[in-house]
């Protein structure tokens, strides 16, 4: 409802959708895809990412919590990208990524995704 109203007023929304936590599962996933086609034609813009697990972060501290392994041979990857590489038995990293590519793809084909760079 604030989504529909924002856009009545004239008030422009932007949409941004994280995939990828460390205990999202397929459902929640499909959950997300669904909501963003969902809300689509209240959202100027669209931008998507998936979680970077930050060095010392809680899940960094906390791995058995969060359900994730950590990845030490790929620390080469965290000095590059300044987050830490993990595995979760929830979700796959390959569908993370595939998810958000795919998701981008679309919405650059509807002219609503932009792309933005970490900062």
């Amino acid at each position: 409802k604030t989504l529909k109203n924002l856009k009545e007023v004239g008030i422009d929304a932007i949409g941004m959708f994280f995939f990828g936590f460390p205990q999202e599962n397929y459902v929640d996933v499909i959950h997300t895809i669904k909501t963003i086609i969902k809300m689509n034609q209240y959202f100027k813009l669209i931008v998507f990412s998936y979680f970077h697990m930050k060095p010392f972060s809680s899940v960094y501290f906390n791995p058995e919590k969060y359900k994730v392994k950590l990845v030490p041979e790929e620390e080469e990857w965290m000095l590059l990208h300044d987050s830490v590489p993990f595995k979760s038995d929830f979700v796959s990293n390959t569908l993370k990524f595939e998810t958000v590519e795919f998701l981008r793809d679309v919405f650059i084909n509807l002219g609503k995704y932009q792309i933005v760079h970490r900062w």
